[in-house]
């Protein structure tokens, strides 16, 4: 029991004071019966029984002193975020029953900055008030502390960390800035529910920044109505105030702002909407002024420009399908955007790094796809319109669905409205989902050009979108490059554990353009045509690029042709050509299934102006030199049979599959013009007709073609229907087995103004051999021919 020593004992409020007044009795009361009663017995007279009083009185008189002296408990409780002086959680301090606890005996906190008191029976007591209570049994007292609001974890970014435990204490219908913009020092201030306490919280961090990050958590209850434009827009006012502010007048003025829908805001990595997140419509266009991470949020909206700032949409969040730039709608700026999808939504989604509708970003780009919702229309690692002036860089990790449309350094819609990059484009593609699908890529640009190096790594878990696809390394339109003793393009292709699918290769442009430096081709296809296969295999341009023609390089009369000097006839094509490479073309096919659903793979491309060598290697070879193995190269599905056989000599031809160092397209004549070697190596593979020349055109150089182990129907040094090669041919053999024709020479190449020559080292040769199969006898060598076995 406690009993109040005076009435004026002070509580922490009316309502506890009210609750313990029942149950406290006043000791003035007490003291005041105990005096009339003793006054009273002192004015009657004394009786005959005043022995037996005096001696009850004693007898009292012992009681109370033995109570007096009965000590009770009195036990101290505090948490472990208020420990008390001595580092512990727990004091017991030992009264006589009946006596008040003093001052001194409280126990002392190491921090008492939030003490508001001692909690006893439901019942909050200052010390103060503690000291006037008289204690007549055991007793628990507990230490009561303001509630803490928690400010943001130190050297831990608010995009990283959740603001529950900050706003725990915070009125949750509202508009909540983390921390508080207002200058107040708090850990947040909240705003009214609506686009106006956006605006004011806006309006704050702009006065207030300092260039620091801010969560903004848009308040609870149904959605928003659509933001006003004049919120959302590209305007920075002359004069800013609570009336005008925008999200795009925060440049400069913060570093980040994290928007979230709602007020536990897991930090999480789901896709799905966090249940009971807002919705908040950003209207047709929002401009950005800030680095932004959205999380935990429903937001709709057309087009977002982050103009040269970052973007995250975060787990928890969904959009009703965007179109984002990380630049601005047109107009020049500088920054390095970063736009990072972990979450995305439903609708088409369209991502850009650079600008809309023209204009130059001073800065690089990045796009980093960690997971997607579904499908994602485009994604342009560069603008839409405009320049890059800088690098661009695009990494996806884990896409659900289709990439329907794939562009490395930009889009570009026409030759007047282009897409460039003056520095490098890099591509990284390594899914880890089996959904992904691969449609349309190009590592450059649809229109536009780029300054600096084109690279494309693609590797990983999914597939190839149906077997209409096209992947091109360059560019469909423009030029590349400006060293040519650097690498131009570099692509690595690893399409060996898609699923489904094939697509048609081109290492340089699909249509126009020039590239300047090396063309670097190593290309890995999947097991069958439709799993994750390649259809026409190309290193230059592919099946539309533009080509030459017999008028168009000045060999109208083939015998002036004949005589003008390399230099004259190459400066004839470099003038005529649409398409140009300076530099080396090099493609490897390393295993897989090539030439799915079509018959002729080149190593130059279909057409143009080539000045460098060219070389196709397909294969790779096993460790004891045998065919076969994960090393091999070859159309359709995987062949099982590959001993080398004098008797079964139909493999080779079966396969369909043509093969040239060169370039061309058989029938079209004089559609290409090299200028450099040209080179077939067979590593590890079945193929048919196989050559170290051309299909078609000019080369201004030697041939050759070599045969390391695989099964080949025809081996031959030089072309098939090529006009010229200007220089060697020449066939080696070191293993493997070839079945109909081995030759130095080509089938029906017009002229060959060199030498020709077939070595045999080893291998199983069932062929004929000779100089050229020599089709028509319009078919000429100038020179030797040189056979050893």
């Amino acid at each position: 029991m406690v009993v109040a020593q005076a009435e004026s004992v002070t509580k922490t409020s009316e309502e506890q004071s009210t609750s313990s007044a029942d149950s406290v009795v006043s000791s003035i009361d007490s003291l005041e019966e105990t005096n009339g009663t003793e006054m009273q017995a002192s004015s009657e007279p004394a009786s005959t029984d005043s022995t037996e009083a005096t001696a009850k009185t004693s007898s009292s008189e012992t009681e109370e002193s033995s109570e007096a002296v009965e000590e009770v408990q009195l036990t101290f409780l505090t948490d472990t975020e208020h420990v008390f002086a001595t580092g512990e959680t727990s004091i017991q301090v030992s009264k006589n029953k009946g006596e008040a606890i003093e001052k001194s005996e409280l126990p002392v906190f190491e921090d008492d900055t939030d003490f508001e008191g001692w909690a006893l029976d439901g019942t909050v007591y200052t010390s103060q008030a503690l000291t006037e209570l008289i204690f007549t049994e055991n007793q628990t007292l507990t230490a009561v502390f303001k509630p803490t609001v928690k400010a943001r974890a130190a050297n831990i970014s608010l995009a990283e960390q959740s603001i529950k435990e900050i706003i725990a204490e915070a009125d949750k219908t509202k508009v909540i800035a983390v921390p508080s913009p207002a200058g107040d020092g708090l850990a947040y201030a909240e705003y009214t529910n609506s686009a106006e306490g956006i605006r004011q919280a806006l309006f704050d961090m702009y006065q207030n920044g300092n260039g620091q990050e801010f969560a903004l958590y848009v308040g609870s209850g149904s959605a928003l109505a659509t933001l006003p434009t004049n919120l959302t827009s590209k305007t920075i006012p002359d004069t800013v105030d609570n009336t005008n502010m925008t999200f795009y007048a925060l440049q400069g003025k913060i570093s980040r702002l994290i928007i979230t829908g709602h007020s536990d805001d897991p930090i999480t990595d789901a896709t799905t909407l966090t249940s009971g997140s807002r919705t908040v419509p950003f209207g047709t266009e929002i401009y950005f002024g800030s680095d932004v991470v959205i999380r935990n949020l429903n937001y709709t909206g057309t087009r977002m420009y982050m103009n040269g700032h970052s973007l995250s949409l975060n787990g928890g969040s969904t959009g009703n399908g965007l179109a984002i730039y990380g630049g601005s709608n047109n107009g020049d700026l500088t920054g390095n955007p970063t736009i990072t999808l972990n979450a995305t939504g439903s609708g088409t989604w369209n991502i850009y790094g650079g600008n809309q509708s023209g204009g130059t970003l001073t800065g690089n780009t990045a796009i980093v796809v960690n997971n997607t919702v579904g499908n994602i229309s485009t994604i342009a690692g560069g603008a839409n319109i405009g320049t890059i002036d800088g690098n661009t860089s695009v990494t996806i990790n884990r896409l659900n669905g289709t990439l329907s449309n794939y562009y490395g350094g930009g889009f570009g819609t026409n030759a007047s409205n282009t897409a460039n990059v003056t520095g490098n484009v890099e591509t990284t593609i390594q899914t880890t989902n089996a959904s992904f699908r691969l449609s349309a890529f190009a590592g450059g640009v649809q229109y536009g050009n780029i300054g600096g190096t084109i690279r494309s790594t693609i590797s990983g878990a999914g597939g190839w979108s149906g077997t209409a696809n096209r992947f091109i390394g360059g560019s469909f339109y423009g030029y590349i490059g400006s060293d040519r003793s650097k690498d131009a393009i570099v692509t690595n292709l690893d399409a060996s554990s898609y699923s489904t699918g094939r697509s048609e290769f081109e290492g340089g442009n699909r249509n126009t353009g020039t590239i300047i430096g090396n063309i670097v081709n190593t290309v890995k296809a999947g097991p069958s045509a439709s799993v994750g296969g390649i259809g026409d295999f190309n290193g230059g341009g592919g099946n539309n690029v533009s080509t030459l023609s017999q008028s168009s390089m000045g060999a109208s009369n083939t015998t002036t042709y004949d005589n003008y000097t390399p230099e004259q006839r190459a400066a004839l094509a470099e003038a005529a050509a649409s398409f140009k490479v300076y530099g080396d073309i090099t493609s490897h096919l390393v295993s897989g299934s090539f030439s799915n659903g079509a018959i002729y793979s080149t190593a130059a491309g279909r057409g143009g102006y080539i000045e460098g060598n060219t070389t196709i290697e397909v294969g790779t070879i096993t460790s004891d030199g045998s065919p076969g193995g994960d090393g091999i190269a070859y159309t359709g599905t995987r062949p099982t049979n590959l001993d080398y056989s004098t008797t079964n000599k139909t493999r080779g031809n079966a396969s369909g599959w043509d093969i040239v160092g060169g370039g061309g397209y058989p029938g079209t004549a004089w559609d290409i013009y090299i200028k450099g070697n040209t080179k077939t190596i067979l590593n590890n593979t079945v193929a048919r007709w196989t050559y170290g020349g051309s299909f078609s055109g000019v080369i201004e150089g030697n041939s050759s073609n070599t045969l390391n182990s695989g099964i080949v129907d025809t081996l031959e040094g030089t072309g098939y229907t090529g006009r010229r090669v200007y220089g060697d041919g020449r066939t080696t053999v070191n293993n493997g087995q070839v079945d109909w024709f081995l030759s130095g020479g080509g089938w029906d190449d017009l002229l060959v103004t060199g030498n020709v020559a077939v070595t045999v080292y080893d291998g199983v040769i069932n062929a004929s051999l000779g100089a050229s199969y020599g089709v028509a006898s319009s078919h000429t060598i100038n020179g030797n021919s040189d056979n050893r076995v």
